[in-house]
C-alpha cells in the first residue's frame, strides 16, 4: 500500500514537472523568435500596451518594441534557473525615459498554452510580457 501510495505522488510531480507546472525552463528549450505583447500596469492601471519581438538563442537575446523605449528591448544575455529568467542587458540607454523599462533583471517565466509569460512586479509596478514562438 505504502508503495502505491509513494508511486502515486512520484506519478503525480512528473507529470506537473512535464506540464511546466513544477519544472523549469531551460535556454534549449526557449530558443527561438517570439512576438507579442508588453503592457505595464500601476496600481492595477493599465499604462499602455505595445507590440514587441524578443528571439532567444544561446544565452543571448535581441529584440524590439513598436514604440521607442516602451519596453527599451534591445540585447544582452540571459539566464534561466528553474521558472525565473534573469536578463542582462548590455545596450546603451540615453537619459531620457524611465530605466524601470529596460528588459533587465528577474522575470517569472510561465507557459500559458501557446503563450510564453514573463512578468515582473515589485508590488505597485507590473511588467508583462505575453509572446507566442513564430518559428
Amino acid at each position: 500500500m505504502k508503495a502505491i501510495k509513494i508511486f502515486s505522488i512520484v506519478g503525480m510531480i512528473w507529470g506537473l514537472t512535464a506540464c511546466g507546472i513544477m519544472g523549469g525552463f531551460n535556454e534549449e528549450g526557449l530558443k527561438g523568435r517570439y512576438e507579442g505583447t508588453f503592457q505595464r500596469t500601476i496600481d492595477g492601471n493599465s499604462e499602455g500596451e505595445a507590440e514587441v519581438w524578443i528571439v532567444f538563442e544561446g544565452g543571448n537575446f535581441n529584440g524590439s518594441s513598436e514604440q521607442r523605449n516602451f519596453p527599451a528591448i534591445c540585447a544582452g544575455s540571459y539566464s534561466i534557473s528553474r521558472s525565473t529568467i534573469k536578463f542582462s542587458n548590455t545596450c546603451f540607454f540615453t537619459a531620457d525615459f524611465d530605466w524601470t523599462l529596460i528588459l533587465a533583471g528577474d522575470f517569472r517565466v510561465e507557459r500559458s498554452g501557446e503563450a510564453l509569460i514573463l512578468s515582473k512586479s515589485d508590488g505597485v509596478t507590473v511588467d508583462r510580457y505575453r509572446l507566442v514562438r513564430k518559428d
